[in-house]
């Protein structure tokens, strides 16, 4: 038997963690650079901080189980390395360290986040990932629990074929005539048709459009000088 499960994504730096956001901060990294021992290896900018030691590893260290330290070690080594001064691997290992173990620190969950986690943690029907920066360590626990959500509920549609891949929607069999539809609802079973014009030949975008329009026009807008509001037609036609 399929059990119905809700999934409940939570972002967490940022949403249950501010601090872990605000730590990201300019003058924030400058400070934690500084007291962490990276700006006397070299790396007292935050730009630098970004560009030489984030972002270069961010795929590697947010995709796989190596970790922040290693991969910013590696860095801030190769980089220190390029400049032609002495690489002290160790003292940039524990400098990294120091950096990383403040951002920890400050990437606690908020406290007004810790009853409702609790409350929703109790529930039996939901089933709750928390989300770090990178999504990438939460993707094998979003799809084990997808495979046990019921997807099988009944849609007015078929969903065994992509409509985006039907024929009828290529550029050389779109209809150049206007075409007349007709739309059935699913709830009253009412049926209207409705005529469908994908193409306006030269000359028919300038025309004004019907009375209704206009009318249209003044409920949202209120009422506009005859001069506006004959130009709204056209313009409006433009856009679609």
């Amino acid at each position: 038997m399929t059990t119905s499960v809700a999934l409940a994504v939570l972002d967490f730096s940022g949403t249950l963690s501010p601090g872990a956001a605000g730590f990201a901060a300019d003058d924030r990294i400058a400070a934690e650079l500084r007291r962490s021992g990276l700006a006397a290896l070299g790396f007292a900018d935050p730009a630098d901080f970004w560009h030489v030691l984030v972002n270069p590893t961010w795929e590697r260290g947010s995709t796989s189980r190596i970790g922040y330290v290693p991969v910013l070690t590696d860095a801030a080594a190769a980089h220190v390395g390029r400049r032609g001064d002495g690489v002290d691997r160790v003292a940039i290992a524990r400098a990294v360290r120091r950096f990383a173990d403040r951002y920890l620190t400050a990437s606690a969950i908020a406290h007004p986040w810790h009853r409702w986690l609790r409350q929703l943690d109790a529930l039996t029907d939901v089933r709750v990932v928390v989300a770090t920066d990178h999504y990438a360590e939460a993707t094998d626990r979003i799809v084990e629990i997808g495979e046990h959500v019921k997807d099988d509920f009944k849609v007015s549609v078929d969903v065994r074929q992509d409509p985006f891949l039907d024929e009828r929607l290529r550029v050389a069999n779109l209809p150049e005539e206007p075409q007349t539809v007709s739309v059935t609802n699913p709830v009253s079973g009412a049926t209207k048709d409705v005529q469908v014009t994908l193409f306006r030949r030269a000359g028919e975008i300038g025309q004004r459009l019907p009375r209704s329009s206009h009318e249209t026009v003044r409920e949202r807008h209120g009422d506009l000088p005859r001069g506006d509001a004959q130009l709204v037609g056209p313009r409006r036609q433009r856009v679609w």
